[in-house]
């Protein structure tokens, strides 16, 4: 399997030519540490080009340049291309089933919109791996191919140019793999000492995407996608080569954590804005519910909090979570006193209810007449029942919160509430030793696969308890939170209530078993604030007379009571009535 950034062929006057086989000193010799040379010969053995391939490491640093350079050895020009790999896909860090490696594309918009071409995006290709790989893929063996074209039209789209920027006349200025923490990302050489230097990675005319079989053995003619290695293969523009001269093809690499500090702080990396490698927003089935602006936000806010207030990063996910709800106090106050004040007025009517449904349960519109005056008189309104819709509304916010939390680099590796677990036992309990990964109160030398679970979430590599205490926080959250119910349930609503209450509270923190301990700090200072919060609203309520139903009852017009959708309703029926006697 050939390695990133491997010359996979030289495409020589229109032949191409592999510069790839199974073994390492066939075609290529190591002139030095990193730097290889090639000969091309023709039929009579003579040599007609050389090519000296070198990887320059920059020290101290996460970057790379890959140079080639082409002499023509003979007395007539030539025009060459380069078939290389590019990046190949990071580790899969699996999270529930979700993987969030992406293929990424940085890009210039076309001269009519950036006329300067100053300003490089990359919103409008964030192809997550499965869709890139494809649900099938064509076997890829073969030194002289490496071929695989997908079958799936979103894969089709995986490479560059595509239809999107085809149509939209992007440049190219980058081309990226990211996982959940790390990036590799091919870019041009910038001189920076330049006023304006070019972004556009010029030299790279095509990517591919394409799949490499990993090795094991199969045996039919498809590679499944999770045995496939994706990765991207470039194909550079062509260049002349004057007879006795060299040219020269040459690009960096970025390759290393998707930290937004980071990249701001490298010259190259913040001019070519590869920190938009890094942006939060929930991966699988919750993706639409997540926005990436308020992501940004939250991210700010939590590393304004340890920045410069406490210097801990699990202090400051829990104070973030204090300032979230205080900003969101307001509509959360007036969603719970409407669901209170709904749960209560509809007990009141309950029993006139019932009493009305035997009495008018062969005349339907009897029922709806009349219930619609009972209604009116305890100064009910069916909008009491959209009281949860606010808290519907700014789910966006906890999706925002969980994304950041989950993608933020910066919490990697580091300890909870100053390392205080570390420095009582001289760094050998990690417990709470990085907010990344799962409490761990005890560790196992080996982890654990239980069958079912792991698929979903991993193995299992020791005792949590933060799940556990989170599961005790959603038992007291929902017994404070449940408002009271509407009216008697039968048996099986009882036991339907049960069910969803006791799965809430047992599966939800089973599933976040293998969640990281940041993840898990956080639901438990929400929903242990979201308890005291709740009470306290309660209370006020009460004593304010908020949740009293004889206050409805003096005051028809209010909430829907004597005005509102139910004076219209009786209305339009009173039209219809008189429309029927004239008919």
């Amino acid at each position: 399997m050939p390695l990133p950034f491997a010359t996979l062929q030289l495409e020589l006057n229109g032949a191409r030519i592999t510069l790839v086989s199974g073994t390492s000193d066939r075609f290529w010799k190591e002139l030095e540490p990193g730097k290889f040379e090639a000969f091309i010969v023709n039929g009579s053995n003579q040599k007609v080009a050389r090519i000296e391939k070198q990887y320059i490491i920059t020290a101290d640093s996460n970057s790379l340049t890959v140079r080639h350079a082409l002499t023509n050895l003979t007395t007539l020009p030539m025009a060459a291309k380069f078939v290389q790999m590019g990046p190949s896909e990071l580790d899969p860090e699996f999270t529930y089933g979700l993987d969030a490696r992406r293929v990424r594309y940085g890009y210039l918009e076309s001269a009519k919109l950036d006329p300067n071409q100053t300003t490089v995006k990359a919103d409008a290709f964030r192809i997550e791996r499965a869709s890139a790989l494809g649900s099938r893929v064509k076997n890829s063996i073969g030194a002289s191919a490496y071929t695989a074209d997908p079958i799936d039209e979103k894969a089709r789209d995986a490479g560059w140019p595509n239809a999107i920027s085809s149509r939209e006349e992007y440049r190219l200025s980058w081309l990226a793999f990211t996982s959940r923490y790390f990036g590799v990302a091919v870019h041009p050489l910038l001189d920076l000492s330049a006023a304006n230097p070019p972004k556009a990675l010029s030299q790279i005319e095509q990517v591919d995407r394409i799949a490499i079989d990993r090795g094991d053995v199969y045996e039919t003619a498809k590679v499944s996608p999770i045995k496939a290695v994706m990765s991207l293969r470039m194909t550079t523009a062509q260049v002349s080569v004057p007879a006795g001269q060299s040219a020269k093809i040459e690009y960096g690499v970025f390759a290393g954590p998707t930290s937004r500090a980071d990249l701001k702080e490298n010259p190259t990396t913040r001019a070519l804005d590869l920190e938009r490698l890094v942006f939060f927003k929930q991966i699988g089935f919750c993706a639409p519910f997540s926005f990436e602006f308020l992501g940004d936000q939250i991210y700010n806010l939590i590393h304004f909090l340890h920045d410069h207030v406490f210097f801990d990063w699990s202090l400051a996910i829990v104070f973030m979570v204090v300032i979230v709800r205080t900003i969101l106090h307001p509509m959360t106050k007036w969603s719970q006193v409407r669901m209170l004040r709904f749960g209560k007025q509809m007990q009141g009517m309950q029993p006139k209810i019932k009493k009305l449904q035997e009495r008018f349960k062969d005349d339907k519109a009897a029922l709806q007449r009349e219930t619609a005056r009972v209604w009116s008189e305890e100064g009910v309104s069916p909008f009491g029942m959209v009281g949860c819709l606010p808290m519907i509304l700014v789910m966006p916010v906890w999706f925002g919160v969980w994304s950041v939390i989950f993608h933020a680099f910066e919490l990697r590796h580091q300890p909870a509430f100053y390392g205080i677990f570390q420095s009582l036992s001289s760094g050998k309990w990690l417990f709470l030793s990085d907010l990344a990964e799962p409490d761990h109160i005890i560790s196992f030398s080996e982890p654990i696969s239980i069958w079912g679970l792991s698929s979903l979430m991993g193995p299992v590599s020791g005792i949590n308890v933060l799940p556990l205490i989170l599961g005790v926080v959603f038992f007291l959250h929902q017994k404070y939170l449940t408002p009271p119910t509407a009216g008697p349930m039968t048996p099986e609503q009882e036991m339907q209530t049960k069910m969803v209450k006791y799965m809430s509270i047992f599966m939800f923190p089973l599933m976040m078993y293998n969640s990281p301990s940041g993840l898990a700090l956080y639901f438990i200072a929400n929903s242990t604030l979201a308890i005291f919060e709740n009470q306290w609203i309660r209370s006020r309520a009460e004593k304010q007379g908020h949740l009293d139903p004889e206050n409805f009852k003096k005051k028809p017009g209010a909430n829907g009571g004597g005005g509102g959708i139910m004076a219209k309703m009786r209305l339009m029926e009173q039209a219809e009535q008189m429309r029927k006697k004239n008919q």
